[in-house]
């Protein structure tokens, strides 16, 4: 038991000392190009650590390629959600050709590189262009940490406490559908929360949304987390590994912390703007 508590308290500790620098990152108007750098950072740190997965299972890959592909998207992501589908569009024409001019291009190759695009960069770069938004960019931003960070908590809690059916056995083991609905309704709750403290305090920082819609984005954000993790947790089985790398203590590599917004970042986009 000391082993998983120690455990605990580091992935507390480190929790502590990142959450105020990220939300002084989200909140400051004057320090959004800090934001930036920070979601450049996370964006090719969790594609280096699934580069890593893939060259593990012998997968070929064009690091370099996905690197230039990942920095022009993140950099089109600062100035226009079209100029960062342009530029997931010219990464995926200049990876595809890096795939069938090798000697021995496999199907593998190609899905991984393609994958890679889409998982580790155009997938977290729409957080970007969430916090460009005004005047709800930075209030969306929250939105999104508070549902994904509920939910990976909650469903924890709840699937340690009362977890008896698994979610995806060959997958994610420890994973419960208990668990999974304890993160989907942690997720509804912190969304509702949020809009209530909205209006009782009148911050107006927030999308002008009703409860309705405020439950409904949790419930949406939650689901795609979760199969974010499963996606990922399904690559570190494939690769035998237990975590993605060692960047955060207590919490293992980027992609192991990260994971959940990387499908949760696009799906608030798109639900904020239609």
């Amino acid at each position: 038991m000391s082993e998983p508590r120690s455990n605990l308290v580091t992935r507390v500790i480190t929790a502590l000392i990142i959450l105020p620098v990220v939300l002084v990152l989200i909140w400051v108007p004057t320090l959004k190009i800090g934001f930036a750098v920070l979601v450049a950072f996370i964006v090719l740190t969790t594609q280096r650590e699934f580069l890593t997965l893939l060259r593990s299972k012998k997968i070929p890959t064009h690091s370099s390629t996905a690197h230039l592909g990942a920095i022009a998207i993140v950099v089109a992501a600062w100035f226009d959600p079209v100029y960062l589908n342009a530029a997931m569009i010219g990464a995926v024409a200049l990876t595809g050709y890096a795939c069938v001019a090798t000697s021995a291009p496999s199907a593998a190759g190609v899905c991984g590189a393609f994958a890679i695009l889409v998982y580790t960069a155009w997938c977290p770069a729409h957080v970007l262009l969430i916090h460009q938004r005004d005047p709800d960019g930075a209030g969306l931003v929250m939105l999104l940490v508070v549902c994904v960070v509920v939910t990976d908590t909650a469903a924890y809690f709840t699937g340690k406490a009362v977890g008896r059916h698994p979610l995806a056995p060959v997958i994610s083991p420890k994973k419960t559908w208990e668990g999974s609905l304890g993160g989907l309704i942690g997720a509804i709750a912190g969304a509702l929360v949020v809009w209530g403290l909205d209006r009782e305090f009148g911050w107006a920082v927030y999308p002008d949304w009703t409860p309705v819609r405020y439950a409904g984005t949790g419930a949406a954000l939650s689901v795609v987390a979760q199969v974010s993790d499963l996606v990922k947790s399904a690559v570190k089985r494939d690769a035998g590994v237990k975590d993605s790398g060692n960047l955060l203590p207590g919490h293992g590599g980027a992609l192991d912390r990260f994971d959940g917004f990387l499908f949760a970042a696009p799906v608030l986009y798109y639900m904020a703007v239609f």
